[in-house]
């Protein structure tokens, strides 16, 4: 039993790590590309020769590609650099004519993490500057049109801005970029001017940024996702994938796609070909880096910074004088922005996680909750109530049972300590004898654990709520009491020194948890038995290894434990009450008593014993 028990105290205490690790998008590792697939941009990312970045590296023509030889380079142009901005209700981006790409995007209405600027989701600051670039693939045209200016040919303030850059030969690029009024979405069109070379397919790729911002409270890496559409052309699934590094620094995705994009836990950055771009033979790619020391910064959760640049996008045939158009969702993965997007599946960015159906159930509580009380910190604790209420049958009938059982137990004392002392020569001996007896008066040791077994019923809620709080954007920078926000860690003040693997910041709520749980545990009826006393030593110990594990999670998250903790002594006292007025009306509870020896037969002498 003991062993058993402690094998269950080492899986509880481990078993959140692994879930983060194993729930969450899988570990970065390289990918090989598909045998026969291009090979180009196989080290370097497009936009490259900036500071930081690889030097470039010129692309490899497709295998098997019947294109013209590539002629002499004829010189860039030199256009003036300009800078514009496009503004909308919900979007403001910065738009640079080097590579007419996108510099910035901000969404208005959000903040950053500090609750005062406003949230950037593309820029410098994340590296991931210079989006929506336009790269010639397969060598049969050789022109740099991401690090050279275009020419601003059209405008319309704040909306519209159009792009040219001449091509040897006489032809010409030309990308438009409009932004309408409301909405999270940017319209791109690209247009290929003039003759391009027969029997073949000149192919060029939009390729989005290099980054989206990464909050430093998100329990995930970023990912790459793809919503893989039927044979019909809708919708059908999406399939995420933690961000890393390529094999030959570029893939294709397998399935026929519909979009693709790069996400965080609260954001999303997906690129969406439309009109003649959707049924142009497009095909998604994904452009990376093959060497972690090509990635030009370091990134991770502690620099908000996604680890590793990604580009995601569409490889299009150039057909000359046609307009390819896309349509870029720049915003939150908040279901009421999304929900406009169903049919093309945007709803699926969030990724409810292996619990779903559990993690749908809290949140439609929590809104709920809120809508009525108008607080979030509020609406956690009365989803607190409602689970625990939930809960009080099982550890009702949980308790009650271990309550019997040390009761029994503690009739049976004396003849546990008779037996131990009979045999204290043979250990073994003496624990067959007291199995023995516990079997005759219907004793089961295991049902005295319960903590254990409400601690293994509450696993499953505690990892639906952890994914609630990973993908809740209302939770984001929700305040409550001190608490400036719901997802991040509760940060009451700030140590003078840094703790291994706590950091500096003093987080309240772990602590009061850990006091509230190990004041029920002394609640809890004791046990006379040693192995018991030990298991419940043992338990106050993986409670306190509980306070470190969750010292660095989300404020909500402990909001909710504290709250359970503190109705569990209310409910301790309630049920102690119950199982008191029953044991006075007779709790049914029957101990034999020692069996009677039968008497001496006539003329055979009494042992007795000295």
């Amino acid at each position: 039993m003991e062993k058993r028990f402690i094998v269950f105290i080492l899986f509880c205490a481990f078993f959140i790590p692994a879930y983060m690790n194993l729930f969450m998008p899988p570990v970065e590792k390289p990918s090989n590309p598909t045998p026969g697939e291009p090979a180009s941009l196989a080290t370097a990312l497009p936009g490259a020769g900036q500071a930081g970045d690889p030097a470039p590296v010129a692309p490899a023509r497709d295998a098997g590609s019947t294109a013209a030889p590539t002629s002499a380079p004829e010189p860039e142009p030199d256009f003036e650099a300009v800078t514009r901005t496009l503004v909308s209700e919900q979007l403001r981006l910065t738009v640079d004519s080097l590579g007419a790409s996108v510099r910035s995007v901000e969404l208005v209405q959000y903040r950053e993490e500090d609750g005062e600027a406003v949230l950037s989701l593309l820029g410098p600051q994340l590296a991931s500057e210079r989006a929506l670039l336009v790269d010639l693939v397969g060598g049969a045209i050789e022109a740099d049109l991401q690090d050279t200016h275009w020419e601003l040919i059209e405008e319309r303030e704040g909306e519209l801005l159009v792009f040219r850059h001449p091509l040897p030969g006489g032809r010409a690029v030309v990308k438009e970029l409009r932004l309408p009024r409301g909405g999270f979405e940017l319209e791109v069109g690209v247009r290929f001017e003039g003759e391009f070379p027969k029997g073949t397919d000149v192919p060029y790729r939009l390729l989005g940024p290099e980054r989206i911002r990464h909050d430093v409270s998100g329990y995930r890496s970023n990912a790459r996702v793809v919503g893989i559409q039927n044979a019909r052309g809708e919708f059908n699934a999406t399939d995420h994938e933690a961000v890393g590094l390529l094999a030959q620094g570029v893939r294709f995705v397998q399935e026929p796609a519909l979009w693709i994009g790069l996400e965080s836990n609260y954001f999303a950055c997906v690129v969406r070909p439309i009109e003649r771009a959707a049924g142009a033979l497009s095909r998604a790619v994904e452009v990376g880096i093959a060497d972690a020391s090509q990635g030009g910064v370091v990134g991770g959760r502690d620099t908000a910074l996604q680890k590793y640049p990604f580009r995601v996008g569409f490889q299009t045939p150039i057909r000359s004088g046609e307009t390819d158009r896309y349509r870029v969702f720049l915003g939150p993965k908040d279901p009421d922005v999304l929900r406009s997007f169903e049919a093309v599946g945007y709803l699926e960015l969030i990724d409810y996680g292996a619990l779903g159906l559990l993690v749908r159930l809290f949140l439609f509580l929590l809104r709920t909750f809120e809508a009525l009380v108008s607080s979030w910190g509020v609406a956690i604790i009365l989803l607190t109530v409602v689970v625990k209420a939930f809960l009080h049958p099982i550890n009702k009938k949980n308790q009650r049972g271990m309550q019997r059982q040390q009761k029994k137990m503690a009739r049976v004392q004396p003849q546990m300590k008779a037996l131990r002392e009979k045999h204290k020569n043979d250990p073994l001996k003496a624990n067959q004898e007291i199995q023995k007896l516990f079997r005759e008066h219907g004793i089961n040791p295991a049902q005295m654990a319960g903590g254990c077994l409400m601690l293994f019923l509450q696993l499953p809620i505690w990892i639906g709520l952890l994914s609630t709080f990973r993908i809740a954007i209302e939770l984001r920078q929700a305040p409550f009491l001190y608490i400036a926000d719901l997802t991040a860690p509760d940060r009451l003040g700030e140590l003078p020194f840094a703790l291994p693997f706590l950091g500096s910041d003093f987080n309240l709520l772990p602590i009061l948890y850990v006091i509230v749980t190990l004041v029920n545990q002394r609640m809890m009826p004791k046990s006379d038995d040693p192995n018991m006393r030990q298991q419940q030593k043992m338990m106050t110990f993986m409670m306190v290894a509980f306070g470190f594990i969750f010292y660095s999670f989300a404020s909500g998250l402990l909001l909710y434990f504290l709250t359970s903790a503190t109705l569990g002594l209310v409910e301790q006292k309630i049920i102690r009450a119950e199982l008191a007025r029953e044991e006075d009306e007779g709790d049914g509870v029957v101990v034999k008593a020692p069996a009677t020896p039968p008497p001496p037969k006539p003329g055979k002498p009494i042992k007795r014993r000295s």
